[in-house]
């Protein structure tokens, strides 16, 4: 009900000496008609390929940006159910115009994103970066850093982010400018009930001149 129904392969290759290869390939697929989700791409959800060892990781494709993967985690529902709050929050308005696949982020998964996970003890930092629509104007481009920590019953994080406007919102001669966001939030685990708590902020862009007609209030 929350997620709809999926059909994935992943899978792991040995290399020796603590080394992985990696893939993964999910589609989001409609039990009622047979059709598609995420706007009819073959593998919508994600579909990368990487390395990685105890300690570190590096993949390549589409896949879920770290602001994405925060949000949910220190949603009480995992953004699930009572509305979905990575989608309201995460890519909400970075991703007017998108179309599935055209390197803009939407849904709070990116397109042509490289992400490297390093962990140590308690914490976990990771780091994204997206080629975006690959154009000469740098449209749709995304950076994205986190850290987060984990002791017992206890975790926290902090994530900030940036991602310049995507094709589609601006007009054909205009400029990105680089749309912000920030997310803190943390969660402890009393073995009878959790508590959750977070706050995040998105900063738009200030220049409305510049943007398209699908992006303009009051617009067909």
């Amino acid at each position: 009900v929350a997620y709809g129904s999926r059909l994935g392969f992943r899978g792991t290759e040995d290399l020796g000496a603590g080394l992985r290869a990696n893939f993964l390939m999910e589609m989001g697929v409609a039990a009622d008609t047979g059709g598609l989700n995420q706007g009819g791409l073959a593998f919508g959800r994600q579909i990368f390929v990487g390395l990685e060892n105890s300690n570190w990781s590096l993949t390549a494709g589409r896949q879920y940006t770290p602001m994405n993967a925060a949000v949910a985690s220190f949603e009480a529902l995992n953004g699930g159910y009572w509305g979905n709050v990575t989608a309201q929050a995460v890519a909400a308005y970075e991703s007017i115009g998108a179309t599935a696949g055209d390197g803009t982020p939407t849904g709070g998964r990116a397109d042509n994103s490289l992400m490297g996970t390093l962990s140590s003890g308690g914490l976990t930092g990771k780091l994204m970066v997206t080629a975006g629509n690959e154009n000469s104007r740098g449209t749709g481009q995304l950076i994205n850093a986190s850290v987060a920590y984990t002791s017992g019953p206890l975790s926290a994080t902090a994530v900030v982010g940036g991602v310049r406007q995507g094709a589609a919102m601006i007009t054909t001669t205009a400029s990105p400018e680089w749309m912000r966001s920030w997310m803190v939030g943390a969660k402890y685990d009393f073995g009878v009930a959790k508590v959750f708590a977070g706050a995040y902020q998105f900063t738009g862009p200030q220049n409305f001149a510049n943007l398209s007609s699908v992006a303009t209030l009051g617009a067909p």
